[in-house]
């Protein structure tokens, strides 16, 4: 059996990101790893201009939205040894909660939280926020930044605690109130 024909660019960039690691599948499935890791570590890599820890934060984000646990475990490793750092790899997680639920981050949080942990991070990491129920949605305009946000959030009313609406936002809105493409979408929830 030959030895898989993978690119010395695709060797590079493989060994940057897994160094000393030699992959399971090029024993099991040689010509798939050898037409993967020459499109993924050298074909690919030549169109883009992204450096490889945006990269790598990028196909975080992918594997968390398509439910990728293992490779992403896997790729994790890879973030964190070209300089991914783990408050960016946090945040990555956090924000996919919004996007993808807090159900389909679950796995992904605790898989975080081992491999940092495998890695020697304390968890928890030092707090990160900046913001708070009164700045969340706060928006930013052109000009310098505020130096008092107490100052500027002063004359506002409060959003109302554990609620969704913030405060100008009326307490529910009719369904016949609702864009048409909100209602077709809820109708078609409904017929499931």
């Amino acid at each position: 059996m030959r030895a898989p024909a993978i690119s010395a660019e695709a060797r590079k960039n493989h060994d940057e990101m897994f160094p000393g690691h030699v992959s399971t599948l090029s024993v099991t499935d040689p010509e798939l790893i050898e037409s993967f890791d020459n499109l993924a570590f050298d074909e690919v890599r030549r169109y883009g201009s992204l450096d490889t820890r945006t990269r790598l934060m990028v196909q975080l984000a992918s594997l968390i939205a398509c439910q990728g646990l293992s490779e992403y475990r896997v790729m994790l490793g890879a973030a964190l040894t070209v300089g991914v750092t783990p408050v960016e790899v946090k945040e990555i997680v956090y924000q996919a909660v919004p996007y993808v639920g807090m159900a389909k981050v679950f796995d992904f949080l605790h898989a975080t939280n081992d491999v940092l942990t495998d890695r020697g991070v304390e968890l928890p990491l030092p707090g990160q926020s900046t913001t708070t129920p009164d700045t969340f949605e706060l928006v930013a305009t052109a000009g310098p930044a505020p130096s008092d946000l107490d100052a500027l959030l002063a004359p506002l009313d409060a959003d109302p605690g554990g609620s969704l609406d913030g405060v100008p936002d009326a307490a529910d809105m009719p369904l016949a109130d609702e864009p048409e493409q909100v209602r077709n979408d809820l109708a078609s929830l409904a017929a499931r």
